[in-house]
């Protein structure tokens, strides 16, 4: 075989090699875009999160670790791997801090999540209802959490029930969709505020003739759930974290 065959033939080879590794990485690509397009991804991670002096930080500790602490406002989110529920089943639990300027770190928590708890304080709600609403609202609308599979489930928990002022979750609850459906009338086709790019709108929530209701409208399965992080058997209400332990039963 001469020179000019020999080189004639390493040319061959190497377009079929490289037309191999081109074929390898398009199929590659091809799988990788469509897992991400069918909306199914891993979700491991219970998120705790709340407003700042919520009790959020101390609601966690009480569930998880049945420790009562005295918290303050943090800067940075507490990240376990806990072993949760009567079944005693290994997740990732996190308590986020809700200082409005870390939000945009908290979207890598709730695509990541099978479960979110929003931490309200059942004394001191009025003052934060707006606040409130607006996350509520920013979560049930953003797609990366409503269309992806399994979906996350929402509980609202209303913390500090022993507390004698305190208000009921059902009360709350009122009030909470009053003030989303506020919100509902004026936010069409914002951008979501948890961080992202801008480059997916909101869903749309609830119906145009219809007042919001969670039970109607809510695009996840939501719960309320009146809580609270201390043992107070002389309180009124005396239940402390079981309803919360009992909602992760039913979802684990």
């Amino acid at each position: 075989m001469d020179v000019d065959a020999i080189q004639r033939r390493i040319l061959a080879l190497e377009t079929e090699y490289v037309v191999a590794i081109v074929i390898g990485i398009v199929t590659l690509l091809v799988i990788i875009l469509a897992r991400g397009f069918s909306g199914s991804r891993k979700k491991d991670t219970l998120l705790m999160i709340g407003l700042p002096t919520t009790g959020s930080t101390a609601l966690y500790y009480k569930c998880f670790f049945d420790e009562e602490v005295e918290t303050h406002t943090s800067m940075q989110e507490n990240v376990t791997i806990a072993s949760i529920g009567s079944k005693r089943v290994e997740r990732k639990v996190v308590d986020y801090p809700g200082h409005h300027r870390l939000r945009p770190g908290l979207s890598q928590y709730l695509y990541d999540a099978f479960a979110i708890v929003l931490v309200i304080d059942s004394v001191n709600w009025e003052q934060h209802l707006s606040a409130n609403a607006e996350l509520i609202y920013t979560i049930l609308t953003d797609p990366k959490i409503v269309l992806t599979k399994p979906q996350p489930k929402l509980a609202i928990a209303c913390t500090k029930r022993d507390i004698d002022h305190s208000y009921k979750s059902n009360s709350i609850k009122k009030q909470l969709e009053q003030e989303i459906e506020k919100l509902r009338k004026t936010k069409t086709n914002v951008i979501s505020q948890l961080g992202k790019d801008g480059s997916d709108a909101e869903l749309r929530l609830g119906v145009s003739n219809q007042p919001f209701s969670f039970t109607a409208h809510s695009t996840l399965d939501t719960t309320f759930l009146d809580v609270s992080a201390v043992d107070a058997p002389e309180a009124f209400f005396r239940e402390g974290t079981k309803p919360l332990k009992a909602w992760i039963d039913t979802i684990l």
